[in-house]
């Protein structure tokens, strides 16, 4: 609360979102107090085996958590949002997409080969697979609006380099014409919550605990009817801690 009060009166700024994506789960309480500081949406990344299971079939990822509701009814109830990019578990979920950990820090996908002329091309490979990885989350969504982390703990450091890797995924996503189905915006988590207000989705509404297990596996995708309409996917920058 001293930090929020800091950045308000040294900034006039005031952070709407919790962004808990590293912590081993998150109690009600923690919600609550989301809540009480004045943030809106809270996003973390953690959760068992069984609880992801449960989101992915009752799609509710992103959801209504309303902390104690039987002591507080609606009043401390707060948006939240799992981050979880299924196919990642072993190299931090809520960090890049599978395919895309090229950075000064994170090289293991690294030589990414964005040259059509080159003999080891197959970025539209991996831009493709990510397509699917997308359509596969929006099955599990109760909105056709994402958000996908595009970076990690100490990331961005060298941000040309982030940026080019950026700018050829949206230009080779274009041509293989998924931008007719899912739209890719370069954003933040307070645009993305300030897109999710404005949406008129009756979401899931929970008031237990999320825990988490530092080996938990994402579960197998179901079998689901796509959105009917184009859906937008926000890839969210993640700073380096260092800044």
């Amino acid at each position: 609360m001293l930090g929020q009060r800091w950045l308000q009166e040294e900034f006039e700024f005031h952070p709407q979102v919790s962004w808990q994506v590293d912590s081993y789960g998150v109690s009600s309480g923690y919600a609550r107090l989301s809540h009480d500081v004045g943030h809106n949406l809270q996003m973390f990344s953690k959760a068992d085996g069984a609880q992801l299971e449960h989101m992915r079939n009752n799609k509710s990822r992103v959801q209504v958590w309303r902390p104690a509701e039987e002591n507080f009814g609606r009043q401390k109830q707060i948006l939240s949002s799992l981050i979880h990019q299924n196919q990642n578990v072993s190299k931090k979920a809520y960090c890049f997409a599978q395919g895309f950990f090229v950075d000064v820090n994170y090289m293991m996908d690294a030589p990414l080969i964005t040259n059509k002329n080159d003999t080891k091309y197959d970025f539209d490979k991996i831009v493709l697979a990510y397509y699917h990885q997308l359509n596969d989350q929006l099955k599990h969504e109760r909105t056709n609006h994402i958000f996908s982390p595009f970076g990690c703990d100490f990331s961005f450091v060298d941000a040309k380099l982030n940026y080019a890797v950026i700018t050829n995924l949206t230009k080779v996503w274009n041509e293989l014409g998924f931008s007719d189905d899912i739209e890719l915006v370069i954003s933040t988590p307070t645009r993305y919550l300030q897109a999710m207000k404005e949406l008129d989705k009756k979401m899931i509404l929970e008031n237990s605990t999320i825990s988490a297990n530092a080996t938990a596996n994402s579960t197998s995708a179901a079998n689901n009817t796509s959105n009917a309409t184009k859906s937008l996917v926000e890839l969210g920058k993640i700073e380096s801690k260092k800044d």
